[in-house]
């Protein structure tokens, strides 16, 4: 084989290995362009978001702990009137939309463990205003704040993982039973 003929399939070859590079290269961007314009958007937060308010009730709360059901009246009336910046807080929240702040990441569930469990003692202050209600006979403010319990949980937790979903149901679940409860007593 002569240096002549090796010239031509050497030039063939390097200008095949150059087209084929340029297609892979080609196909490539034009798959990672789709790629990333089919990637889910992220929302911004709702401004003002809501959720803020609602980690400030949990953070007012006092109710952890307590069995409100075995409190008598002057206790229970105390402990609501300890606990009115919850309810405010949480009227706050819901006057807004809201949406969990926390970015998903490997602290997620460190950072958001201990929010989710001072307000669980918000939906606990929460239903200990509507079991006050109750003995008291206010049924339509007993009413109100079982749905405020409820709205309480579905929005708090708006956003989140199943975590989040999960204390939210439960917290809901607090509101509901306490209607149950009204209803069997009415």
């Amino acid at each position: 084989m002569t240096t002549s003929e090796t010239e031509p399939s050497r030039s063939v070859f390097r200008r095949r290995l150059f087209a084929t590079a340029l297609g892979i290269a080609l196909a490539l961007a034009v798959i990672s362009g789709w790629y990333l314009r089919n990637q889910p958007r992220t929302s911004p937060l709702p401004k003002p978001n809501g959720f803020h308010a609602f980690v400030a009730a949990g953070r007012a709360a006092t109710a952890r702990g307590k069995d409100f059901r075995e409190m008598s009246l002057a206790e229970l009336q105390g402990l609501i009137q300890a606990n009115a910046r919850v309810i405010e807080y949480v009227q706050e929240g819901l006057r807004h939309h809201s949406q969990i702040s926390h970015p998903f990441d490997a602290d997620y569930s460190t950072l958001r463990l201990q929010e989710l469990i001072r307000m669980r003692d918000a939906a606990r202050a929460l239903v200990a205003a509507v079991h006050l209600a109750r003995r008291e006979s206010r049924f339509e403010d007993a009413a109100d704040m079982i749905v405020m319990t409820a709205r309480f949980g579905h929005e708090a937790t708006r956003g989140g993982n199943m975590m989040d979903k999960y204390a939210g149901l439960r917290w809901e679940g607090f509101g509901f039973r306490e209607a149950r409860q009204m209803t069997n007593a009415l």
